[in-house]
């Protein structure tokens, strides 16, 4: 028997032990559900016991899954731990700090911040990436990000996140659409409006909310192009696809073409997440931590 077992089986049977649903776990994880029914397989394969017991609706933990559960999290915060300490012992590895953002966050929040640490810091380097908020929690789990900036997400217990700003939204216009006559605009001006939503499989918090606050308003808009974030949505509202309702710092982008109006969405805020793992930060990211929460604060909403 094949009993060798590496850290991705692990972590994949943490988040669907946490989740007990395999298309939930799947969608944390950023994968298909068959992939990940195959490697939970191949894990109780090599250990010799089932882990779960499944049923067409339902996966409960067995007794030997509550027992592992308790191993794998220990390991994977030991993991993580050992990695970061270990790396922070070498001059290359201390003085790099490898932060994921979304696009906001890299054109608000982080220059500042960034200019404040070399205050404390004068060595340290600090290498910004921008990714969606799947991509970013992936990274921070495979060690490939020290720190992240998303959009509110589920994350696995080894990880911890904190909301450090929430703002309103605005809509993204043509720059000739019949919207922009009005200064500020109320969720029923989107009736019958052809109206973009990020992709289902990337889509954030925030998208779930807007779709919550039309509803309640009893808002139909006609539903159009999908895109993968901020950019792109600008891209498309500059070339007639529709319209985007989007998180109001978004108006800090130029893109010619586009027109912004705040909207009025009662309940309804795009959040930013602070996301790291669950073990000790070195000085130099606590205090980049630190100094973006300050940041953040700072901003309108």
């Amino acid at each position: 028997m094949n009993h060798q077992i590496d850290l991705r089986h692990i972590r994949y049977f943490a988040v669907l032990a946490e989740e007990l649903h395999f298309g939930r776990a799947a969608e944390r994880l950023n994968m298909a559900q068959a992939p990940l029914s195959q490697q939970i397989r191949q894990l109780e394969e090599r250990i010799g016991t089932s882990l779960f017991h499944r049923t067409t609706r339902h996966v409960q933990l067995s007794a030997a899954g509550h027992r592992f559960a308790s191993y794998a999290q220990r390991i994977l915060s030991d993991v993580d731990e050992a990695i970061r300490f270990t790396r922070a012992t070498t001059s290359e590895e201390a003085g790099r700090i490898r932060v994921g953002c979304i696009n906001m966050v890299m054109a608000t929040i982080l220059p500042g911040a960034i200019k404040q640490l070399k205050q404390l810091h004068p060595a340290t380097i600090v290498t910004p990436v921008t990714h969606t908020t799947g991509v970013q929690i992936q990274m921070l789990l495979d060690d490939q990000l020290d720190l992240a900036l998303t959009r509110p997400t589920s994350l696995p217990n080894y990880l911890h996140g904190e909301v450090i700003f929430q703002e309103s939204f605005c809509v993204a216009l043509p720059a000739d659409h019949p919207l922009t006559a009005l200064t500020t605009l109320e969720a029923h001006h989107l009736d019958n409006v052809q109206l973009m939503n990020f992709t289902a499989k990337l889509g954030t918090g925030y998208g779930r909310e807007i779709h919550r606050a039309l509803k309640r308003a009893g808002v139909k808009p006609v539903i159009g192009a999908e895109f993968i974030d901020t950019s792109s949505a600008l891209c498309l509202v500059s070339a007639s696809e529709g319209v985007a309702i989007l998180p109001r710092s978004a108006a800090w982008l130029s893109q010619p073409g586009v027109v912004f109006r705040p909207i009025n969405l009662p309940g309804a805020t795009a959040d930013i997440m602070l996301v790291s793992r669950n073990v000790a930060m070195d000085v130099k990211t606590r205090d980049l931590a630190g100094l973006i929460r300050q940041i953040a604060r700072a901003l309108p909403v």
